[in-house]
């Protein structure tokens, strides 16, 4: 019988290990499926289970949270909007990043398709899912060593990065303990909700050049003038941080149908530069209920015919009051007939 080599499992002083067990139910017949598994993993040649390893992974995560409703939205965003977010990371060359609320850590499977492989350090709260993280990042990076188990509204990692990363729980308030705690953390910028924490805290803190957040679409327009949300638009906006907002398709998160966007932010732009709105809403695959976020399509346009691509001045956000719902600006280079004019639907409601 040819010996060959074989997958050899973490050993029983690893913490990584240990932790996976504790995750294990007491339930005999699962035991006993578990290994059985493990007696058949252990047939498996071990330079062909690594070579699928990371990509099965992967697959297994999307098939889990695709088929858990809600519950598997709120700790896994799909491949194809972290392979959005890893995309643009790239683009600006970043060696550093920050993901403060990393979940799975899914985004560094994506980042490691490009050449630029940066560092990458991610913290969760949620016990169990800090340990899908650690899985993660020991199949890519060899160690789980840069994922921690924390609460980032009080322990906000200071290190310097070149980017922060984000796909925090949409739409959440903070409490008024969170509130009073995130006050003392960063006193100079007030933290009512989630948003502000991620795009005031990258910049002043970890004096990042680029912030990538997934948020929902109501950030763009939500409150009234004078609320903390409109203020927090219009500091982004007054500070020349805000550099593109990507409108996401609906119904392409996993536990809910709402659209959603990608928000970049970017220091030491040039004072004249606008602000890109993409409508990528068509820019999908699949029927209305199970859609997946047409990655490829997107990026061929982007890097050829920006065809979807609203370059806006400042002065143009300022006449809309900080709105930045991107179905308020759009190309307008395109021919009209005789008779016909271009007119907003906020003009026709007024």
């Amino acid at each position: 019988i040819v010996n060959k080599p074989r997958l050899q499992f973490t050993h029983y002083e690893d913490s990584l290990y240990l932790d996976l067990i504790q995750l294990i139910p007491n339930d005999k017949h699962l035991h006993y499926k578990i290994c059985h598994l493990v007696d058949k993993l252990l047939e498996v040649d071990k330079f062909e289970f690594n070579s699928v390893y990371v990509d099965v992974l992967r697959g297994l995560f999307d098939l889990v949270s695709s088929s858990s409703g809600r519950e598997g939205g709120e700790f896994y965003t799909p491949s194809a909007v972290t392979k959005l977010m890893a995309y643009i990371v790239n683009n600006e060359k970043c060696n550093k990043v920050l993901d403060p609320f990393c979940g799975t850590a899914s985004i560094i499977h994506e980042l490691s398709q490009f050449e630029n492989f940066p560092s990458f350090f991610g913290q969760e709260l949620a016990y169990k899912t800090s340990i899908f993280a650690r899985i993660n990042a020991e199949a890519l990076y060899g160690s789980c060593d840069c994922i921690a188990n924390v609460n980032s509204i009080i322990n906000w990692n200071r290190d310097q990065y070149d980017a922060v990363v984000s796909c925090p729980p949409l739409g959440l308030r903070l409490s008024p303990d969170e509130m009073m705690i995130a006050r003392h953390v960063t006193p100079e910028c007030e933290c009512r909700c989630f948003e502000d924490i991620i795009l005031s805290r990258p910049f002043c803190i970890n004096h990042a050049k680029l912030s990538v957040t997934h948020l929902t679409t109501g950030f763009c327009f939500r409150g009234v003038r004078g609320s903390r949300d409109y203020m927090v638009r219009r500091e982004l906006v007054e500070n020349n941080l805000l550099d593109t907002i990507i409108a996401l398709p609906s119904n392409i998160l996993y536990g809910t149908s709402i659209p959603s966007i990608i928000l970049v932010c970017k220091k030491w732009r040039d004072q004249d530069d606008p602000i890109k709105f993409i409508h990528a809403d068509d820019y999908f695959l699949g029927d209305r209920r199970k859609r997946i976020f047409d990655y490829d399509r997107f990026v061929k346009m982007v890097e050829g015919n920006p065809c979807d691509v609203a370059e806006v001045s400042i002065d143009e956000i300022r006449q809309y009051d900080y709105n930045l719902n991107p179905s308020l600006y759009y190309k307008k280079d395109f021919k009209l007939k005789d008779g016909q004019k271009v007119v907003r639907l906020n003009d026709l409601l007024a």
